[in-house]
């Protein structure tokens, strides 16, 4: 028989994993309806392209905003009125690329600990029942 404090906090991680399981399969088949509903519009249109193409499309203009801007200031003479502040929008942007790419990064370093908790949860009570 488990001691109230080990039965608490085994009841207690038991509905914590209940619960992160329900919220994830309702996220999930929400999405999934989302999806389904928006490729069935797309899908009406002919010249349409497919959902990850659309959802990168801004992130990918970015790079291309950079760059044009980058362009048009080695064109610009230091003198014209406008140099320090296409100056100021490279600098910008850089900064909007390096906070795109730092939230990449983090998004991708979120879905591998979600990948891989599973794992690691079973060793801990691996772990745990060899040591009582």
């Amino acid at each position: 028989m488990l001691d109230p404090l080990t039965r608490r906090s085994f009841i207690s991680s038991f509905v914590r994993s209940f619960v992160h399981s329900f919220i994830r399969s309702f996220s999930f088949a929400l999405v999934h309806s989302l999806q389904s509903q928006f490729a069935a519009q797309l899908a009406q249109n002919e010249n349409s392209l497919e959902l990850t193409a659309l959802l990168i499309m801004p992130i990918q203009r970015i790079p291309r905003y950079r760059l044009l801007l980058q362009e048009l200031l080695k064109y610009t003479p230091e003198t014209h009125p406008d140099y320090a502040n296409i100056n100021k929008a490279v600098a910008e942007i850089m900064k909007v690329a390096e906070h795109v790419n730092e939230g990449i990064r983090h998004t991708e370093n979120s879905r591998l600990l979600v990948d891989i908790s599973p794992v690691a949860r079973a060793l801990l009570e691996v772990r745990r029942a060899q040591s009582q």
